[in-house]
């Protein structure tokens, strides 16, 4: 009898979390509104040219509607120090173009004047209307090549999100396995817990 109660736990748990929104949970930083914005791609651990083009792909999560109706801008940034996140110096991270938060993919074209590294973020620029302030998010780290010398930094803190070391799925339906999967550990987890 208790491992069907089981089973319908786990079975609702997983249907709530798919159905909330698919992408990377680590990769995230919500709103006062309950909404965040999961970043797809880049993944963890992947690699990109300068001048070439990247593929932003995200989930808009949450039903925030002024969120949802917002738009995001992204830049690069120096992600070695994971304690201090820093923009690149002389704005050379800043990626052209504002999308809706709903558009879900935005192309963009890496600087040919980004250095070689190992260790960028992407961040999501985003406004909270219901706090009236602005949100800086990052998400997993990814690599960039070139054979420029690395720029310095310019110093600044940020508020960093936690992102897991498992590599992120780059589709949506990966992404919603990659969900589905820790939304049946977390329910797992606590049903263990009572």
């Amino acid at each position: 009898m208790q491992l069907t109660h089981f089973v319908a736990l786990v079975t609702l748990a997983v249907s709530s979390v798919s159905a909330q929104c698919t992408g990377n949970p680590g990769a995230t930083c919500m709103t006062s509104g309950g909404s965040w914005l999961s970043i797809i791609n880049p993944s963890q651990g992947s690699s990109f040219q300068a001048g070439q083009d990247l593929v932003i792909t995200w989930d808009a999560c949450g039903t925030d509607d002024a969120f949802k109706s917002s738009t995001i801008q992204f830049a690069l940034v120096d992600a070695k120090n994971p304690n201090n996140i820093a923009d690149l110096a002389g704005g050379i991270g800043s990626l052209a173009g504002t999308p809706k938060v709903t558009d879900g993919q935005f192309k963009v074209k890496i600087p040919e004047t980004i250095p070689a590294g190992e260790k960028y973020s992407l961040k999501s620029i985003y406004r909270d209307a219901a706090a009236t302030k602005w949100v800086n998010c990052f998400g997993v780290t990814f690599a960039i090549s070139n054979s420029a010398a690395v720029v310095p930094t310019s110093a600044g803190n940020a508020t960093v999100s936690q992102t897991p070391a498992a590599a992120a799925p780059t589709s949506k339906s990966g992404a919603a396995a990659s969900i589905v999967a820790a939304g049946s550990a977390a329910v797992i987890a606590g049903v263990f817990a009572l």
